[in-house]
């Protein structure tokens, strides 16, 4: 018998705020859902973009293209009749962003939206088949800033992630905001990725889930006019801070300048990672 997962399990889910490096939740009508290839890691980059050398006024950006996650494979369906009108039928995969699991909604089951934050678009099938392979890649549409004020962030955000590590730098007496604005840095965080797929039988669908994670390296571009100076007094009194050296504008988020830093390494500065939003996925 093909493993649920519980409502309580659930749960536990959506407070940890991660999936394990690989789940299953299969309902009765799926036999597997197999991933042969999925994308390990992809990157993005984020720079400060304000016109100000004062790190007060920074801007924080993400400058890269949305990454996209590949993912390949099969799925199966359960058989319950010889006669081809009583089989379980492949119909539906598509890759969400986040944490979700299959839940018996009475008249056979849904998937709940624990955390999805982001999804592909869905492949459909005719029903033909009793299995079918699968290979979608899937843009991971993040957001290019973020609002300090917001009261609240529950997914993932690369600037917010830069923001946080800044923070806990300033925080921990690492050193000032300038000094971490100066420096180039990469921060590594995992994303739950859940390969999706829908087998029919009798007039109901039954999911199947697979979880993954994909590492989402975001690589900070050190700025290097940001400067803790208090400025200079201009002619009216007032205080003023220098101009930047370099000519600094505003770079779309979709540009192809944005690539990442020289540095590579594993960031020394890490912070935990606030937990996707909810949304409910199309059915």
């Amino acid at each position: 018998m093909n493993r649920m997962i519980s409502t309580a399990i659930a749960g536990t889910l959506l407070t940890a705020g991660f999936a394990l490096a690989d789940e299953t939740h299969f309902t009765p009508g799926i036999e597997s859902v197999l991933i042969s290839h999925m994308t390990p890691q992809v990157q993005v980059t984020v720079r400060n973009t304000a016109n100000s050398p004062d790190p007060a006024d920074r801007v924080l950006r993400m400058v890269s293209n949305d990454p996209v996650v590949t993912v390949r494979g099969q799925f199966f369906c359960n058989s319950y009749s010889a006669n081809t009108q009583g089989e379980s039928r492949a119909r539906r995969a598509q890759v969400l962003f986040g944490i979700t699991a299959p839940h018996n909604n009475g008249n056979g089951y849904e998937l709940m939206p624990i955390g999805i934050w982001g999804e592909s678009d869905a492949v459909e099938y005719n029903g033909a088949r009793t299995g079918e392979n699968f290979d979608i890649d899937a843009v991971m549409d993040l957001p290019d800033s973020w609002d300090s004020e917001a009261l609240v962030t529950l997914f993932f955000n690369p600037v917010k992630t830069v923001e946080d590590h800044l923070a806990d730098f300033v925080s921990n007496g690492a050193g000032s905001a300038a000094d971490f604005l100066r420096q180039d840095d990469v921060f590594e965080v995992e994303v739950p990725v859940s390969m999706t797929a829908w087998c029919q039988y009798d007039g109901r669908w039954y999911p199947g889930v697979r979880q993954q994670t994909v590492t989402v390296a975001i690589f900070y571009q050190g700025d290097p006019d940001i400067t803790d100076g208090a400025g200079v007094v201009n002619a009216v009194g007032d205080v003023a801070a220098p101009v930047p050296n370099r000519a600094r504008t505003t770079t779309s988020a979709t540009g192809t300048d944005g690539g990442p830093p020289a540095r590579t390494s594993r960031p020394a500065r890490t912070t935990e990672e606030t937990p996707p939003r909810r949304v409910n996925p199309q059915r």
